[in-house]
């Protein structure tokens, strides 16, 4: 049994000494209902500014979003009818910003420093065998670990997990397709199964395959005896006549429905949603998804939604996807870190591919556990086609090389069905240092900036694309500079002056930066594809105090489309598109042109566009 754990919590925001303990009083404490960010609440405040530091290894500017963070407790009871009879008794959190302390009746049941992959425990052994389990967890996020928006909490799902002693593991089952063809597609499926009976047990596994309209297409089974105390690693195989493979017109899910017998007797069941499909990077045509070229349009984004902050129903995420998909798109990078598995979910159900990026690029001791956190819980999703595992350019002495090499091992050990990429931030001196030449797949930042053509010419044999182009700043609705002075604007509280000149983002000016580079990828058949900088505006790295938010992106925070997003719709979808900008109250003469021909033709060079103001009664 496994189900949602979200109500029934209460939060305090600050330390709270001793709260970890059953006795503690918590009845003046905050009803708070999960996912929760608490930042999001505000206040939005210049003294909440976090000057620049080292972050992820190297100095950033760390233009917050003037939010506060800080420390919190949260506690929840679970009554012994919620864990089941007999049971093996985990708890699963998706994920939890950050430095996380977890109690269980008053017992330190593990820590979890990161912010982002999720976790579980198993709390078998602390929960009460009557009356009330009462949980307690503090959460640190003082410190940040980007240089963006990242919210304070439990922002995403908490799940509770009843099982009997002889069990499939948490995040046990591993969907593989070796072979795969339009006639037939060969299917291996590894289970981690524990035994915690107390006595060597004789295990049966069974699986069935059921199409995406639920009809059983193949099935396998395997025996093998499980010593006391043991998990071992079952993997069985079978195949699929003339699959319906997953693309992104047509993403066909199928189901493996896995029982587990022991003694004979069912014990555990467990259903994994994949998909049937292979890809293919090349480095002189790009990529390749069922044999049939495509060409890889998308974006990078962060995980906040306006009001939401970080902490989004899955609804949220599904919103995400369709709009994403409205405009073109095919791709999604999560930069930079392990996403929400609801969002991979709709990536999975809507046909939109996935850069599935790693946060922590570091020795293997302290950064492994969380990639292997993030591979094997998202592992079975078929939208996923990259592991990211870094976004920088490495290290002048080759240090960070040395941990990437070694983060690699650890992905291609933990799936290597999927091939690992890099996305180059700074991309001069990573071919010099090696750091470009340990992933399958290698991204290049900044638009490739030319270094791109360098590198094809260098290494005709590497499997290249864009991972950030067209970092433009753009507030929606905003058609001309903002001067300093009339914005109100201020320094940092460091300091230091604000950058891109202390105003809003003009929209031509973001229009105009699109335009020019998406044309470099297009032109380049090498290149997989590209993701802009980024696809969705983002609380953080901003321009100053009073703004809190990037100015970035072609949909702004809440996912309304800026104007840039109407270019990507004409560019990446058949229909036929008409979007007049910039509005009906635009000033000057009516029939004359509200931008000088020399300013167009810089703004949109290719689209011989001209912009004229209309009667304000039309």
């Amino acid at each position: 049994m496994k189900r949602k754990l979200n109500d029934g919590w209460v939060f305090h925001r600050g330390e709270a000494a001793g709260a970890e303990d059953p006795a503690y009083d918590d009845s003046a404490w905050q009803a708070v209902r999960i996912p929760h960010d608490w930042s999001i609440d505000g206040p939005f405040d210049r003294s909440n500014y976090i000057p620049r530091g080292y972050i992820a290894n190297h100095l950033e500017g760390h233009a917050d979003s003037f939010l506060p963070k800080g420390l919190g407790w949260y506690r929840r009871a679970l009554r012994r009818g919620e864990l089941g009879r007999n049971a093996a008794t985990y708890i699963e959190f998706e994920g939890v910003f950050r430095n996380s302390t977890l109690w269980i009746n008053g017992v330190e049941a593990g820590t979890h420093p990161w912010g982002y992959t999720g976790f579980y425990r198993d709390i078998t052994p602390l929960v009460s065998g009557d009356g009330e389990t009462l949980l307690a967890i503090r959460v640190d996020a003082r410190e940040p670990e980007g240089w963006w928006y990242e919210g304070s909490g439990i922002y995403r799902h908490v799940w509770i997990i009843s099982k009997q002693p002889v069990h499939i593991l948490p995040w046990g089952i591993h969907v593989s397709t070796p072979s795969v063809s339009k006639e037939r597609a060969s299917l291996k499926i590894a289970s981690t199964v524990a035994n915690r009976s107390g006595a060597d047990v004789k295990c049966r596994l069974e699986h069935e395959i059921l199409s995406p309209c639920g009809n059983t297409v193949s099935s396998a089974a395997l025996e093998t005896v499980i010593k006391n105390g043991c998990d071992a690693i079952l993997t069985g195989s079978c195949a699929i006549n003339r699959p319906q493979l997953w693309s992104v017109e047509q993403p066909c899910l199928y189901t493996a429905r896995t029982s587990l017998y022991a003694g004979g007797e069912k014990t555990d069941s467990v259903e994994t949603s994949f998909g049937v499909r292979w890809f293919e990077f090349t480095p002189d045509r790009g990529f390749f998804l069922n044999g049939k070229h495509l060409q890889l349009r998308g974006g990078c984004i962060h995980h906040d939604f306006g009001g939401l902050g970080c902490a989004l129903p899955d609804r949220a995420n599904e919103k995400t996807v369709e709009v994403l998909k409205e405009m073109g798109c095919n791709m999604i990078r999560s930069a930079h870190n392990a996403a929400s598995p609801s969002l991979m979910d709709a990536c999975d159900r809507h046909g939109l591919l996935f850069w599935a990026e790693h946060r922590y690029l570091g020795p293997a001791e302290k950064c492994g556990q969380p990639l292997r956190e993030m591979i094997r819980r998202d592992r079975n999703h078929p939208c996923i086609i990259v592991w990211g595992l870094a976004n920088t350019a490495g290290s002048p002495d080759g240090e960070l090389t040395g941990y990437l090499k070694q983060l690699n091992d650890i992905a291609v050990e933990q799936c290597p069905e999927i091939p690992t990429g890099v996305a180059l931030e700074g991309n001069d001196g990573a071919n010099e240092n090696g750091f470009a030449s340990v992933t399958g797949i290698v991204g290049y930042n900044g638009g490739g900036m030319g270094i791109d053509d360098r590198d094809h010419r260098l290494y005709p044999e590497r499997r290249m694309m864009i991972t950030e182009y067209s970092s433009g700043s753009g507030t929606r609705g905003v058609y001309e500079k903002v001067p300093v002075k009339d914005a109100g604007m201020e320094e940092f509280g460091d300091g230091r002056t604000m950058k891109r000149g202390g105003s809003y983002g003009t929209i031509f000016s973001l229009c105009a930066s699109h335009e020019k580079e998406w044309e470099h990828i297009d032109m380049r058949p090498w290149l997989a594809g590209g993701l802009m900088w980024s696809a969705i505006e983002y609380y953080g790295e901003n321009s100053g105090w009073p703004f809190v938010t990037s100015q970035f992106g072609v949909l702004d925070v809440c996912r309304f489309p800026k104007d840039t997003f109407y270019y990507y719709k004409k560019m990446w979808t058949p229909g036929h598109v008409l979007h007049v900008f910039p509005h009906w109250t635009w000033p000057g003469r009516e029939g004359e042109p509200c931008i000088s021909s020399d300013l167009m033709a810089q703004l949109c060079p290719k689209t011989n566009l001209h912009f004229y103001s209309v009667p304000r009664h039309v």
